[in-house]
């Protein structure tokens, strides 16, 4: 009989610590499975991600660099990705294939040599207001991306979290920049 209750507490114990570290772990992170190709080849389409979660509570503000999910300002019921170029105070300008920030040309690895193209009808410059982001996919290409080049800004407050790695497939795995 003691054998008996030993063993039981000791499953409750686990089960207790296997609920509590799953409530936590959800409220903070969340997987999530890409679509498109507008983060190619950082991100590819069916990867699956690992995202934190956005938590304004703890006074987190989006980095130049962050690749972030937010709420579509085109389609009701989807979320993006895109990487933040610029944040409030930031001027972008796009010239001759290139992305200048502030008046430097940034330096853009992730992006494998592609052009960032301007279609005729979308604005070349721009000065990121307080409350925003301006974002690009890393498929720069014409058609590849649907971002700040034709939406606009991004509201700080729609971003719904930052994905922080590649968790499938497994030649893929690791954390993302």
């Amino acid at each position: 009989m003691e054998g008996s209750k030993r063993i039981f507490k000791l499953y409750l114990f686990v089960l207790i610590l296997i609920i509590s570290t799953s409530l936590f772990l959800s409220c903070f992170f969340t997987i999530s499975r890409g679509n498109g190709i507008s983060m190619s080849h950082t991100l590819e389409n069916g990867d699956i991600t690992l995202e934190l979660k956005n938590l304004r509570i703890l006074n987190i503000e989006p980095e130049r660099g962050d690749i972030i999910s937010f709420k579509s300002p085109v389609f009701e019921k989807l979320s993006f990705v895109k990487r933040v170029i610029g944040i409030p105070g930031d001027q972008i300008r796009i010239e001759g294939g290139k992305v200048y920030l502030n008046g430097q040309e940034l330096k853009e690895d992730y992006i494998r040599g592609r052009r960032t193209v301007v279609e005729k009808n979308q604005k070349s410059h721009w000065i990121v207001p307080e409350g925003k982001v301006f974002v690009l996919g890393d498929n720069r290409e014409r058609g590849g991306s649907m971002d700040s080049r034709s939406f606009g800004f991004v509201d700080i407050d729609d971003i719904k979290g930052y994905i922080i790695a590649i968790l499938y497939p497994r030649e893929r795995r690791g954390f993302v920049k």
